[in-house]
């Protein structure tokens, strides 16, 4: 049987559900822009089930062509505004395939408020989809806005690759039990909507306050951002999974500091390595991810005082609450799983 995915990119945390797909015993196609920064490491029984169609070599009817022949069982197209991967949805919906719509879009703005109220009224998104497939908690409000009823609407679309990170978890464990790290670790784009400055602007206060803390970035974006001033900071370009994984041993906490963030992948990553969280109320993951108290804090988002009070907060924590928070956090992680988001996906054909 035939899964075929519509999207603009395959990230790897979609990789993991379609491995997923693959033990159950589908084929998977994807349509999609190719990107060589994502990493699949596919098995050789993975790789024969999975079958890519570079976007930018396959225009709009060549994809009929190949969807036609395929007859696939699901379509799952991601995102809302891409005319083209909507008429083919549009042509292929039948008894016989089931079509499911992915955003990872909140509900926030008075554009989408109206947009969404306006296909809400014209039925246009629950015409063309059997099914509507949430990223998160924030997501599920849009989708409902779009017109879907809550028997239609799947959970989760985005489970991390975290077996990779409960491995590390496990690794630094016992390192972190003889004396817990109170290092931070920033991992996202360099980019001003993930917050970057209102990072380095708390931490320029908090690292004068305590010098012996340490602060590490990684990512790739912003060239002209400005550290070498900073002290007990460093700054690393953009790394694969591998290779972070030394940091992640020697960092305590993670934090996320976006501006706006629909979801947020890399939270659940860093709940699976077992580090404690700092949020940003704009990061639409720590609705599932995150409790106060419990694993980590949140701040109001592009407001620097606040970050680096909640910074100050969990600094200043006994070993023991912070290994407890370690503990918490990895627990969290298992919310979302590639086994759970598969079987959710193939309950429409029930």
């Amino acid at each position: 049987m035939n899964i075929v995915y519509l999207y603009e990119e395959i990230p790897t945390y979609t990789i993991t559900t379609i491995k997923e797909l693959i033990k159950k015993g589908y084929k998977v196609y994807v349509f999609a822009k190719r990107n060589k920064k994502y990493e699949y490491n596919l098995s050789i029984k993975e790789k024969n089930n999975f079958f890519f169609y570079d976007d930018n070599k396959f225009g709009f009817f060549n994809k009929y062509k190949i969807i036609n022949n395929l007859k696939p069982k699901i379509i799952i197209n991601a995102g809302w505004i891409r005319f083209f991967n909507l008429l083919l949805v549009f042509l292929f919906k039948s008894e016989n395939t089931k079509t499911i719509l992915v955003v990872d879009t909140k509900l926030d703005g008075i554009k989408k408020i109206i947009l969404s109220y306006i296909c809400k009224k014209l039925k246009f998104f629950t015409i063309l989809f059997d099914r509507f497939w949430a990223v998160g908690h924030p997501q599920i409000r849009f989708g409902k806005a779009l017109g879907f009823k809550e028997k239609e609407i799947l959970k989760f679309a985005s489970p991390a690759n975290i077996d990779f990170f409960h491995k590390l978890y496990k690794k630094f464990k016992n390192k972190k039990i003889r004396k817990y790290p109170r290092n931070f670790l920033y991992v996202a784009r360099i980019e001003r909507i993930k917050g970057i400055y209102t990072l380095l602007e708390a931490w320029k206060k908090f690292s004068k306050k305590y010098k012996n803390s340490k602060l590490t970035i990684i990512g790739s974006g912003d060239a002209n951002l400005k550290l070498k001033k900073l002290k007990n900071l460093k700054k690393l370009s953009f790394l694969k999974h591998k290779k972070i994984s030394k940091y992640i041993g020697s960092s305590g906490i993670y934090i996320l500091p976006s501006i706006d963030e629909p979801w947020g992948v890399s939270v659940q990553e860093f709940c699976a390595a077992g580090l404690p969280l700092i949020l940003s109320d704009k990061v639409g993951s720590s609705s599932l991810f995150l409790k106060k108290n419990t694993n980590g804090y949140l701040f109001k988002s592009n407001n620097a005082t606040s970050l680096e009070k909640e910074m100050d907060k969990i600094y200043n924590l006994s070993d023991k609450k912070l290994l407890k928070m370690s503990v918490n956090s990895y627990n969290f992680s298992f919310k979302i799983t590639a086994q759970k988001t598969a079987s959710n996906l193939l309950s429409v054909l029930e």
